[in-house]
């Protein structure tokens, strides 16, 4: 016996086990065991992708870190103003 992985798309799987279903005695089905530790892997694996993708393709922008933490920094110190009694 030989284990593939397959990828069905979200609206084809009830089809899909319905299908080789058929096949019971000859096919196993079992979930991958990235949703074992991650039930939302593949949803974040998705996402990730399509960041990665606007970024090299421009329609995102990716700051460094310190740029990040200091603009946070920043933003925390206007609140704590703002909200200073």
């Amino acid at each position: 016996m030989q284990t593939l992985s397959v990828e069905v798309e979200d609206d084809f799987v009830a089809e899909f086990i319905s299908y080789v279903d058929k096949f019971k005695e000859k096919v196993s089905v079992k979930k991958s065991s990235n949703l074992e530790e991650d039930p939302h892997f593949y949803e974040r694996r998705k996402r990730l992708h399509t960041l990665r993708n606007d970024i090299k393709s421009g329609k995102e922008k990716l700051i460094p870190w310190d740029e990040f933490k200091d603009d946070m920094n920043e933003f925390e110190k206007s609140l704590e103003l703002k909200y200073a009694d």
